[in-house]
């Protein structure tokens, strides 16, 4: 947004500002990386809880908004109002996108700090607008060269690990950080806090290293897990790589045991599982698809859905392939947090989505309640009592008092009023089952997260009602706005106005491309994910296509010479791209969805200097602005709405829907210079 702000503004600047504004770019960078370690430290959230979400937002708003400001102003303000130029510079961004993201993705993540990579990438951009201005701006140039070398030694006296540990003696008061690792995943730390170590996830608490006793740690969930099979030989445990839950499985001797996790650095700040335990890492969905395994018992230990990607093992899809791998008599069990008492809300909804869809994989379920809910599948036990359970537990563990001690810990599941309302609230809540095509419980999930935060709920529950009452009315909805499109730039003609019908039907349509091309690269990045796993490199280089494209696009379109006829036979490639999009979401191959993502990326790009050569003077700005306000509004929309509640294929179509409006209006808006042969 604040790019787009920037943009709009940037038409205004003369080309010796852009100068300045290009020498001063790196300093919005580095205030950018220290306000958002710092500005959060002001947030009124007790020390060590989650920084509340408005907090959060408007520290991270304050700190980008010079930095995107800036961004957006230089395109205008340095490309100035020749429509070559402005394409060239359109294009030179994508190609620089493309280049710092693979330098990042396939060179330095997991390897460097993020922070101390982004410090030298700012001296590094000071110095290459040193040498950018040194004909044109001697004085800037001087002073990026002076920058770049100041940047370059602050850089060398880590300022990323200052930063750092002020960061965490402010947020995690009183504990001591023992390590730290950056992954391409994530970036962990191991602290120690009156005893108790704990693993954090990129700063958020994930789980408790020293809590074997609590009812609700991996080792004593252990118990009961294995407690729902008679004989579990081979066990599957596919974790986030809390060591506690497999620790207390090899303590039972299993013949065979896979730990199926994503992050396998996560086991250097954790003990490594003992033999018979094997590591597969990646957490790619696709392995338990092609494996010929079988297991007795698996165990899914991941946190709640929050995330598309987060959402992938919760999935009728996914439960299918657990159910083919489990052997007969086989048991799949999983947790997820619940509420001990009364069952409703966000909470009800998310635990409905992914027990339909289990429902739907296994046929046979049953559910324990607890502050956990505990889910069953398969050869569920029968009868499922504690006290069967118990028996068969004292068996295998057997010792004075162990069987007491099981069911003093466990008796709170075994609530059978409890089990019964709650198992009620799950068929009554208002939520489809959970599928890789609408991937429903990562909404559901985010929808309780921010409702616990106290904010984000009402605004999201509005516009979740709005598109339902909108959903059954889609090719009425697309015929009204590809009318009132072509009837408002007619009007704006015949008014005597073209030049401004045709600017904002101009405008119009780059807002649209700008949306859809967002909207289509998250469709098929999340049909990638959901089938593969969130595997960091590939998909970087479903971002790095999709920049190529963009970059490729626009050099055919500025060597072709498209202008108006050229623009709406563009706006009815980018229809078909829509259908492309759609047969390629159900592909089973990243390369295919790759050269997926980088054909309608190819059309979007050819885009922009035509629209430029049309519009005339002042495009630059106005029409780039309106491409980068598309793609932000769909990042939120789409992201957070869209793509979980209405599903990849009617999110392609309403694109489509949304092109074919842009074309009426361009249509009607460009009549008469296609009619008088300007084009």
């Amino acid at each position: 947004m604040f790019t787009a702000a920037g943009a709009a503004l940037g038409s205004r600047l003369s080309r010796r500002t852009g100068a300045r504004l290009l020498a001063l770019l790196p300093l919005a960078g580095v205030w950018a990386l220290a306000a958002v370690r710092l500005l959060p430290l002001a947030s009124p959230a007790p020390v060590g809880l989650e920084t509340p979400l408005p907090w959060a937002a408007a520290a991270l708003a304050a700190a980008l908004l010079p930095l995107n400001l800036a961004l957006g102003a230089l395109f205008p303000a340095l490309s100035g109002e020749d429509a070559a130029e402005a394409g060239g510079c359109y294009r030179l961004e994508a190609l620089g996108a493309v280049s710092a993201g693979a330098a990042f993705t396939f060179l330095l993540a997991g390897k460097a700090s993020g922070v101390s990579a982004a410090f030298w990438a700012s001296a590094a951009m000071a110095a290459a607008a040193s040498a950018l201005l040194r004909r044109t701006a001697a004085g800037e140039s001087r002073a990026s060269l002076a920058l770049a070398l100041s940047l370059a030694f602050a850089s060398a006296l880590s300022p990323a690990r200052r930063l750092d540990d002020l960061w965490w003696s402010c947020r995690q008061g009183g504990s001591r950080r023992l390590a730290t690792i950056e992954t391409p995943y994530q970036r962990l730390d191991l602290g120690l806090f009156q005893g108790q170590r704990t693993v954090y996830s990129n700063g958020a608490p994930a789980f408790a290293l020293d809590d074997a006793e609590e009812a609700s740690s991996g080792y004593r969930l252990a118990d009961l897990y294995l407690s729902l099979h008679p004989g579990p030989g081979r066990v599957l445990v596919i974790g986030e790589g809390e060591p506690g839950l497999p620790r207390r499985i090899t303590e039972y001797s299993p013949r065979r045991a896979v730990y199926f996790l994503e992050d396998e650095a996560l086991l250097g700040l954790v003990a490594r599982p003992k033999p018979p335990f094997e590591v597969v890492a990646g957490l790619d969905r696709r392995w338990l698809e092609r494996s010929s395994d079988s297991f007795d018992l698996i165990i899914l230990d991941l946190p709640p859905p929050s995330s598309v990607a987060g959402n992938r093992f919760f999935t009728e899809q996914a439960f299918s392939m657990a159910r083919r791998r489990l052997a007969a008599g086989g048991v799949f069990v999983f947790r997820l947090p619940s509420s001990g008492e009364y069952l409703a809300g966000e909470t009800a909804r998310l635990l409905s989505s992914v027990h339909r869809a289990l429902e739907r994989a296994f046929g046979e379920t049953a559910i324990l309640a607890g502050d956990d809910m505990v889910f069953i599948a398969g050869a569920v036990p029968k009868p499922l009592s504690l006290e069967a359970l118990a028996e068969r537990f004292s068996r295998r563990a057997p010792g004075r008092g162990r069987k007491a001690a099981f069911i003093a810990l466990n008796e709170p599941f075994f609530d059978a009023m409890r089990q019964s309302e709650q198992l009620a609230a799950l068929r009554a809540a208002d939520a489809p089952a959970n599928d890789d095509s609408l991937p429903a419980a990562s909404y559901l999930g985010v929808r309780r997260w921010a409702d616990e935060m106290g904010s984000g709920g009402r605004t999201l529950d509005s516009l979740e009602r709005l598109l339902k009452r909108l959903s059954g009315h889609g090719l009425s909805l697309a015929a009204a706005l590809c009318l009132a499109a072509a009837l408002l730039s007619w009007a704006g003609r015949r008014l005597g106005r073209p030049q401004a019908a045709r600017h904002a039907a101009l405008g119009a349509a780059m807002l649209v491309s700008g949306f859809a091309g967002m909207a289509g690269e998250l469709a098929l990045i999340y049909a990638y994910q959901s089938r593969s796993g969130q595997l960091y490199r590939a998909v970087g280089a479903l971002f790095a296509a999709y920049m190529l494209g963009l970059a490729a696009g626009a050099w055919l379109g500025a060597r072709t010479g498209l202008k108006a006829r050229g623009l709406l036979g563009l706006r009815a490639a980018m229809i078909a791209s829509c259908g492309l999009s759609a047969f390629v979401c159900g592909a089973d191959s990243g390369p295919a969805i790759g050269a997926g993502i980088f054909v309608c990326a190819l059309v979007l790009g050819a885009e922009f200097p035509a629209a430029l050569e049309v519009y005339g003077e002042g495009g630059a700005g106005a029409l780039y602005a309106a491409d980068t306000m598309g793609a932000a509004l769909a990042a939120f929309l789409c992201g957070t709405l869209l793509l979980p509640l209405a599903g990849a294929r009617p999110l392609l179509a309403g694109m489509a829907c949304l092109h074919a409006a842009a074309f009426a209006a361009l249509a009607a808006a460009l009549m008469h210079r296609l009619n008088s042969g300007c084009d």
